[in-house]
């Protein structure tokens, strides 16, 4: 077991499963951690045909496809070649950062004041973002943050990135605050967004251009504006998808 600059890596852990369905198989297992060397024994049986080696190395677990052929006869060495397990550090990112570029349509309930004059927004928006300013709480790959900043203010979000980083499987986020003079309700549910970039300070999941992004299935802005007495009322429709149609999820410390 070596790292990418070829240095051993010690203190691994491995075993051999098998996934039938919703059923996993355990197979051999290392008894003890990889060597100061790297070098590292599984004490068992290795499954024929396809199957997964499990490698665990402090808090983090990667599972990596691994191929013995049946013909192979059991008394014989096999090679199976270079295992390439993509070692990253445990998801720890303090922050998310969200945004949906698009041609959003709203349906427009505003009230005018007395004079007749209605408040200066438009029936559509080119982008809605979020920011949260909160530590992030993480288990394994999951990841959730539950925040009351007060009696009218809540907001919630739980997700999943993927053991190999390649994408973020889902997020749910939603937001409420209501009080006397406004209220917005956001809630959005997106699914397998794809890794764009990575690095020590930063990683970003984004879609760009294509018609399946998971749009936001909930958005509602009310605010009432105590001099002019008009009212904002805006609820979300549907999103226009074109080429600059994009949605970025991105985690930062």
């Amino acid at each position: 077991m070596v790292d990418e600059n070829n240095a051993p890596i010690q203190g691994a852990l491995f075993s051999n499963i098998l996934k039938i369905g919703n059923i996993e198989y355990k197979g051999g297992f290392s008894s003890l951690p990889s060597g100061s060397d790297g070098s590292f024994q599984i004490i068992g049986d290795i499954f024929p045909g396809k199957s997964i080696l499990k490698v665990t190395y402090g808090s983090e677990t990667k599972e990596v496809d691994i191929m013995v052929d049946y013909s192979n006869k059991t008394n014989q060495t096999v090679n199976i070649g270079n295992i390439i397990v993509n070692q990253t550090t445990t998801p720890n990112y303090k922050y998310l950062w969200m945004s949906f570029v698009g041609d959003h349509e709203f349906i427009d309930n505003s009230q005018p004041n007395a004079l007749g004059d209605l408040p200066p927004i438009p029936t559509s928006l080119d982008i809605l973002s979020t920011s949260f300013y909160g530590n992030l709480n993480w288990s394994g790959n999951y990841f959730s943050l539950t925040f009351n900043g007060s009696s009218s203010y809540t907001m919630s979000l739980a997700g999943e990135i993927a053991s190999d980083g390649s994408k973020l499987i889902s997020l749910n986020y939603k937001y409420i605050y209501i009080n006397s003079e406004q209220e917005t309700k956001e809630e959005y549910k997106i699914a397998n967004l794809p890794l764009a970039s990575s690095d020590w300070q930063a990683t970003t999941f984004q879609k760009t251009g294509v018609s399946n992004i998971s749009v936001p299935i909930w958005y509602h802005y009310k605010k009432a504006a105590t001099m002019l007495n008009y009212t904002i009322d805006m609820k979300y429709v549907k999103t226009n998808f074109d080429a600059n149609t994009s949605l970025t999820v991105k985690f930062v410390n």
